[in-house]
């Protein structure tokens, strides 16, 4: 470059010049490492045996999310709370600590409307079973027994049975209609901020890690309800026998406060969220950690795994998105949409799918 400095305004017009083309040095060789670690991620990928591809993915109902996410939404102004799938269409609520509800297109990456008239914090937020009705609640009955805040209720899949996590370190689960409380889980060490009651399918896989042996003539063992697992500050996540309360496995491996946990629709594996900032996917018939995914850039507030069903009859939407398949040659099958989203401190909620479809499980190990 060709100038003087002795020139009228010289000094001024060049001033700081040289700090402005470092800083975009940076930011380049910034940008080249992050290519560079995404391909040795995708080279590793290539070399796992079994992996998908293209031409298996369709048949394939292990899939697991991975980075980078499809979408990342922003434009809440405080921490996401909690997000929730529509049951039938592509949509998914989240609720925010900056007082609004937003409803979004999953599949498009754009917000649709944005809800406003809470004048506090929006912990949390649903949809009905038909996906009708978004965030409303009816008082029908108060169920005591929790010394201190209550963080999560979850139901199980027939809806009977509910299950809390609790600042008291416990979690109890309640008969939903007598209000009946027919269990006390304790064993945390710090608040419990989530539990959730494993779906049938996925009592192959947790036999298969406890040693436990069903019995031919226990019509119970193939209810919903007999497995459930907790997420602590205590950083583990605790299984356990949802019919005799007993504490069958914990799982280490978080750096941070556990915030929600979601159970793969194939039954083979359990998710993870964590304030580490990650989602940990854990395989459920060996009781180990199976992945690792860096998730957020802050603390990782909620998770929720799609509802959506295709298929035959998929217009009617099925309880947690499970169908059965049609009996017979040429049988039409349900197929549970590959989507999990997450939503975060950072604000933002990441969407994360690829174009393959998951069979529904059978309501009926």
């Amino acid at each position: 470059m060709d100038f003087q400095m002795d020139e009228p305004g010289a000094a001024q017009r060049y001033h700081g010049l040289l700090e402005k083309k470092w800083t975009s040095v940076i930011r380049l060789q910034k940008k080249i490492m992050d290519l560079e670690t995404r391909n040795a991620t995708l080279k590793a990928e290539l070399e796992v045996p079994g992996r998908s591809t293209s031409t298996t993915s369709t048949n394939n109902p292990d899939w697991i999310p991975r980075a980078p996410h499809r979408h990342t939404l922003p434009g809440h102004r405080g921490p996401v709370s909690k997000v929730a799938f529509h049951p039938v269409w592509n949509v998914i609520a989240s609720a925010s600590e900056d007082a609004s509800i937003k409803v979004w297109d999953w599949e498009a990456g754009e917000c649709e409307m944005t809800l406003k008239g809470h004048t506090k914090a929006v912990m949390d937020v649903d949809f009905d079973t038909k996906g009708d009705l978004l965030g409303e609640i009816k008082m029908a009955r108060t169920l005591w027994g929790h010394e201190q805040w209550v963080r999560s209720v979850s139901p199980s899949e027939d809806g009977k049975l509910l299950v809390t996590a609790s600042s008291d370190l416990t979690s109890l689960v309640f008969d939903r209609t007598s209000g009946e409380e027919k269990l006390q889980l304790r064993g945390h060490e710090n608040v419990v901020e989530t539990a959730e009651f494993a779906p049938v399918a996925s009592y192959a896989a947790i036999r298969q890690m406890t040693g436990i042996r069903a019995s031919a003539t226990d019509e119970r063992a193939k209810l919903p309800g007999c497995f459930i697992a907790t997420g602590s500050r205590d950083k583990t996540i605790r299984i356990w026998d949802g019919l005799t309360g007993q504490c069958i496995k914990i799982l280490v491996g978080h750096d941070n406060w556990i915030r929600a946990l979601a159970f793969h629709p194939n039954g083979k594996y359990l998710l993870s969220a964590s304030d580490d900032k990650t989602i940990r996917v854990w395989d459920l018939s060996l009781g180990k950690l199976h992945k690792t995914i860096d998730a957020h850039e802050h603390f990782v507030s909620c998770m929720s795994w799609g509802r959506t069903v295709t298929g035959a009859g998929s217009a009617a939407p099925q309880l947690n998105g499970i169908g059965r398949d049609k009996a017979g040659g040429g049988k039409e099958v349900k197929k549970r949409v590959n989507v999990l989203a997450t939503g975060s401190v950072d604000q933002t909620i990441k969407v994360g799918r690829i174009p393959r479809e998951i069979p529904a499980a059978s309501a009926v190990d």
